[in-house]
């Protein structure tokens, strides 16, 4: 073939066939592909690969999520050890706000008050609690609400433990220790996951 036979054959199939007499340099000059009339094995190959391709994203976002959450789930359960306690799911046992509390006594050093109850108002007060002690000690705190921690938004729970990460351990630079290696190992990992809470 001569050069740039290939790259002409796929820009035919992408954009269709070109009008006759059109410039060649201008894509707008190709017929849509739909007037191409493909027939229905053509159709349903390319609808298939648009559905794999969604699919692959879908994925490789699931499987993204689950290594941030193993990770930030080891960072917290580092710290809850000091107070002889461990969450099993982040997104669930962050909701009540009493781990939450919990490791943000570790963190400061600080005694916060606590509800006790059980119900949704509870633990609603507990989560405004570590908010506002989180803003109190300087902490910045974007888009995140206490229904959003005891609903369990997986997105913003990770970005509030990510928050907390960075105001306590990165920015900080408080020097605690898990196993015989410093934290911010596992912060780095963290980082690594690349979370940003605030993008889609």
């Amino acid at each position: 073939h001569p050069p740039g036979a290939a790259f002409a054959g796929m820009n035919s199939f992408l954009f269709g066939r070109r009008k006759a007499g059109a410039d060649p340099r201008l894509h707008e000059s190709y017929a849509p592909l739909s007037l191409l009339k493909l027939d229905a094995a053509d159709r349903a190959v390319i609808l298939v690969a648009v559905e794999l391709s969604a699919a692959a994203g879908f994925i490789s976002r699931l499987m993204k999520l689950l290594a941030q959450k193993r990770t930030f789930t080891r960072w917290v359960n580092q710290q809850l050890k000091q107070k002889s306690t461990r969450i099993s799911d982040l997104f669930q046992d962050l909701r009540n706000g009493f781990a939450l509390i919990t490791l943000l006594e570790v963190l400061s050093g600080h005694v916060l008050p606590v509800e006790r109850g059980h119900l949704r108002f509870h633990y609603l007060q507990n989560v405004e609690i570590a908010l506002q002690f989180l803003q109190f000690d300087g902490a910045r705190i974007v888009n995140i609400r206490p229904d959003d921690i005891v609903d369990g938004n997986p997105k913003l729970t990770l970005g509030l433990v990510w928050v907390i990460i960075l105001h306590y351990q990165v920015v900080r630079g408080i020097e605690l220790h898990i196993a015989d290696s410093p934290v911010i190992d596992a912060a780095s990992e963290a980082a690594i996951c690349t979370f940003i809470y605030f993008t889609p």
